[in-house]
């Protein structure tokens, strides 16, 4: 059944009093908690990405270096420049 036309719909017996609610020590406890939760929780997230963004990033000469090194491995090249030293 729909309310009739000119009256707003109520939220239960009566509407809920959002700057009483706001005001309340209970609610500003709940917020304090809640700051104390966010905060911290938003820089371990950054720092964490930091660090597994730094750990599996790859350097630029890397690929360069382990195709040499690879070659070298394989086939012997260079092994008379280690030798000499």
């Amino acid at each position: 059944m729909n309310p009739p036309l000119g009256r707003p719909p109520t939220i239960g017996p009566q509407a809920a009093d959002w700057n009483r609610i706001a005001a309340s020590p209970r609610f500003q406890h709940l917020l304090r908690i809640k700051q104390t939760f966010i905060v911290p929780a938003f820089l371990f997230f950054v720092a964490y990405g930091a660090i597994l963004g730094t750990l599996l990033s790859r350097e630029r000469m890397s690929d360069s270096k382990f195709n040499e090194l690879m070659v070298r491995a394989n086939t012997g090249l260079g092994a008379e420049q280690a030798i000499m030293h």
